[in-house]
């Protein structure tokens, strides 16, 4: 995997780098009470480009009240405080066109 890495964006910026580089994924951090503003404004704007099949993937302090709402947005999964690096890597290996490598080539 290759993962392109940007401090805080807005969500034009977010839709654009990644349709810019034609990414699989976006994987958006929220560590203060952002999401209800920008998740909805990022949907919206990767289905005005045609890119809903871009996997969406959040984490960080997100109350569980909140998940349903963001799912029905079209978040493929939220990654609360707990989850981990595996968790979170086989969720993505799961649902996009990345695969795991070769069990010969797994670094430890």
């Amino acid at each position: 995997m290759e993962v392109i890495f940007s401090e805080y964006r807005l969500p034009e910026e977010i839709v654009n780098s990644s349709e810019q580089e034609d990414v699989d994924i976006i994987g958006i951090s929220f560590f203060s009470a952002g999401q209800g503003h920008v998740v909805p404004e990022v949907m919206g704007l990767l289905k005005e480009k045609g890119l809903e099949d871009v996997l969406v993937i959040i984490g960080g302090l997100i109350s569980q009240d909140e998940i349903p709402a963001l799912k029905r947005l079209g978040v493929g999964e939220v990654f609360g405080g707990g989850s981990t690096p595996h968790e979170i890597i086989e969720y993505i290996e799961q649902h996009t066109r990345i695969q795991p490598p070769a069990p010969d080539r797994i670094d430890s």
